[in-house]
């Protein structure tokens, strides 16, 4: 015969399992460094400008290409991006090009 508590039992049971392994994923994705989407965006964007760069590579070239690659219609992301791209092509043209970190 069909027992009603058996089955609840069951079914939350299944639940706090799925919801376990949830959790056990969001944990170990988390333990990883954090880097903002847009900056890894603009650091990966900027790696291949110096890296195809048929000319000489000055700083304010890398950054209107950079800039030019991520237009944007919507100012305040706008400013974001072109700081992020001035940040990157110093960084990678006078220092060590590292993954960005998280700000």
């Amino acid at each position: 015969m069909f027992d009603g508590s058996k089955h609840l039992v069951f079914i939350t049971m299944r639940c706090l399992v799925l919801f376990a392994v949830v959790c056990f994923v969001l944990f170990i994705q988390g333990q990883g460094q954090h880097v903002d989407p847009a900056s890894y965006l603009v650091w990966n964007e900027v790696s291949e400008i110096l890296t195809s760069a048929t000319e000489p590579v000055t700083i304010p070239w890398c950054i209107a290409k950079c800039d030019a690659a991520f237009a944007l219609d919507y100012l305040p992301s706008e400013k974001l991006t072109d700081r992020d791209c001035a940040s990157e092509c110093e960084s990678q043209i006078n220092g060590p090009g590292d993954l960005p970190t998280a700000r």
